[in-house]
């Protein structure tokens, strides 16, 4: 009876422990999701809107011909002030990921590029020289070549990052994680029956 009962303590304490670990674990988790994972995907969402509105817009406000509405000048600048806001947000939450900070590195290097263009086309068109349209071109292309595909890779990634540290909090306090056996499904409204 003295060696159950101590085994049933034994199993006690186990369960205790492995309990306290879980919830070590998931709490850390929770963490990273809520002051880190989910900040960052939420700017790099920011950062493909603000990138691709910028491009739209300015396109627009040179199809005005000469002077470009205020408002359009407006809201191209607002868009590239919060792609930058968002690409210091990415930067300052970096995890030491090389492919991140090499998306992060593209748009640094190729945002004042692209703006740049985008200020030569607009003097050019407002002295009504037909070059402008080429330089327009120009910053069009890197937008969509460039700038778009490095911040939706870098999306990308950061919400893989996300989606593991969620994941992470699904299973056995130390075990293998399964991908199969991961509660990252949807439900389809489909009976399983």
């Amino acid at each position: 009876m003295a060696a159950v009962l101590a085994g049933i303590v034994a199993l006690g304490l186990a369960v205790g422990i492995v309990g306290l670990i879980g919830v070590r674990q998931r709490a850390g988790l929770i963490d990273e999701v809520t002051h880190r994972g989910g900040p960052l995907t939420v700017a790099a969402q920011n950062l493909y809107r603000s990138l691709s509105d910028a491009d739209a817009t300015a396109a627009s406000a040179f199809l005005s011909g000469g002077v470009e509405p205020a408002a359009q000048r407006e809201r191209y600048q607002n868009g590239v002030a919060e792609a930058s806001a968002a690409l210091a947000v990415i930067a300052a939450g970096r995890s030491g990921d090389d492919g991140r900070d090499d998306e992060v590195a593209v748009i640094a290097a190729r945002l004042p590029v692209y703006t740049g263009l985008i200020e030569t086309a607009r003097v050019y068109n407002r002295q009504g020289l037909p070059v402008g349209a080429a330089y327009l071109r120009e910053a069009s292309g890197l937008m969509r070549d460039q700038l778009l595909p490095a911040a939706q890779r870098l999306y990308q990634s950061i919400a893989a990052e996300l989606d593991r540290a969620r994941d992470g909090g699904a299973g056995f306090p130390g075990s293998p994680r399964c991908s199969a056996c991961s509660p990252s499904w949807h439900w389809s409204g489909h009976s399983a029956g």
